[in-house]
């Protein structure tokens, strides 16, 4: 944050001397034209070298220090010039000595302690140096005076820009350098690395806080997906680790001789590989949703008749546990859908419904019309998603059931894979509680 600070007392410093100089030079120059105009006898007896000089060399006359300056003021040299000339010998501490040619032939000397500015004839450079505690002498006539004012306004103001350019480098640096701190810990692997806020920073508008929020939220998504992702790899492993264990399980009975080789130990085998297959399919469905690549092709049909259809494949299912299975809708209920992945939203589903509905229960599927979208609505008569798990229950491998039983549920994917097909037609999904308890869950998407 160094090379921040810097930048921002540079430009702070870079704009200040620019408007100073706008603002100086015409001063100077104006100043500079009023001595031209000005009588030869009233004009500034020092000239731009001369100050210069006494500036870089402040102690080529004084080395002893500053000395005591006593002149006469501008308005007095013009009184005595109009009075006669003094005698001889008379010069006194602060007076100008008599011009030969007579009174006004040559203008006044000021003199510091009876010694005139000048440097003496014998030294070489002789009438060109002036003393630093000399030039205090002539800043008091209305020249000189304007000139150093704006000298010493813009040194002044060339030190308040510094100054403040060092007090909001530092205001602006000190969160930035925070939001760097936290950046560098994120990427040695600690997400838990967040930028500390005061409670009252809360909805500031301020750019830097907003930066530390958004850091902080960022940092939470990292954290979640992170978080996510071991929890994915940890189902995965477990869903894949049951089947595979049937199946070691049931052949190396058969290896052994333990168990006949019959058809009803085949169908078991197969089965578990179904349920392999089907876990495959659906993480392969998922991991094309998150890329951006699955793949659609709509077409117009009506979404209340693929509805019917889908409810008729899991009546005789829903029979054997005397469950209902109704399909309502407002006759044709016309959409741009895939059918093939609707029906396998319709069926995922379907297949929670009659999945947790109880024995005598009914599960429920409405198709309706809202404006230029199409509803699906799929309940049932369970006990429904408990509170605060309706945006949970989305998330993969996520079960209501704590015990994770197959036989209970499901690999926990098909809720997911709903939402997966359903955002990638353009649409949206959300699950609640009907009216009279019972879990609901609403498709939106455009006709």
């Amino acid at each position: 944050m160094k090379r921040l600070g810097a930048r921002l007392v540079l430009a702070f410093v870079g704009v200040t001397l620019v408007t100073v100089l706008l603002m100086s030079l015409p001063q100077l120059a104006a100043i500079a034209r009023d001595n031209r105009e000005l009588p030869a006898s009233e004009r500034s007896p020092l000239n731009a070298e001369q100050v210069g000089r006494a500036v870089l060399f402040p102690r080529r006359w004084a080395p002893g220090g500053f000395v005591a300056v006593v002149t006469v003021p501008p308005w007095e040299v013009a009184q005595r010039r109009g009075q006669a000339q003094p005698q001889a010998g008379a010069e006194a501490v602060g007076s100008e000595p008599a011009a030969p040619g007579g009174a006004g032939a040559s203008a006044a000397v000021p003199s510091v302690a009876g010694t005139p500015l000048q440097a003496p004839s014998g030294e070489a450079g002789a009438g060109s140096w002036v003393a630093l505690g000399d030039l205090g002498a002539y800043l008091r006539g209305s020249l000189e005076a304007r000139a150093a004012t704006v000298i010493g306004t813009a040194t002044l103001a060339l030190a308040l820009a510094v100054g403040l350019g060092l007090l909001l480098a530092r205001i602006i640096a000190r969160p930035i350098q925070r939001v760097a701190v936290a950046a560098n810990s994120v990427a040695a692997g600690d997400l838990s690395a967040r930028v500390p806020l005061a409670p009252s920073h809360h909805g500031s508008k301020d750019e830097t806080v907003r930066l530390a929020q958004s850091f902080n939220a960022m940092a939470d998504s990292l954290q979640r997906l992170e978080r996510q992702r071991r929890d994915m790899v940890a189902d995965v492993a477990h869903e894949l680790r049951t089947p595979l264990t049937v199946l070691r399980g049931r052949m190396e009975a058969l290896e052994d001789g333990v168990a006949p080789l019959t058809l009803a130990e085949v169908a078991d085998m197969h089965a578990q590989v179904l349920v392999l297959t089907r876990l495959v399919e659906d993480l392969r469905v998922l991991s094309l949703a998150d890329s951006g690549k699955l793949t659609l092709h709509p077409r117009e049909l009506d979404l209340a008749d693929l509805a019917r259809s889908a409810a008729a494949g899991y009546r005789v299912r829903a029979a054997e546990k005397g469950l209902s299975v109704e399909v309502t809708g407002e006759g044709r209920v016309a959409a741009l859908l895939d059918g093939e992945r609707m029906l396998q939203v319709l069926g995922n589903l379907l297949d929670n419904a009659v999945r947790y509905a109880p024995a005598g229960g009914r599960v429920a599927v409405r198709v309706e019309r809202d404006g230029g979208d199409v509803v699906l609505e799929v309940s049932d008569t369970g006990v429904g998603f408990p509170a605060g798990t309706e945006a949970r229950v989305f998330e993969r491998f996520y079960r209501l059931d704590e015990s994770r039983a197959r036989d209970g549920g499901g690999s926990g994917l098909g809720l997911a894979i709903v939402k997966a097909i359903v955002e990638a037609h353009g649409g949206s999904v959300g699950a609640g509680r009907g009216a009279a308890g019972g879990a609901v869950v609403r498709v939106v998407m455009a006709a």
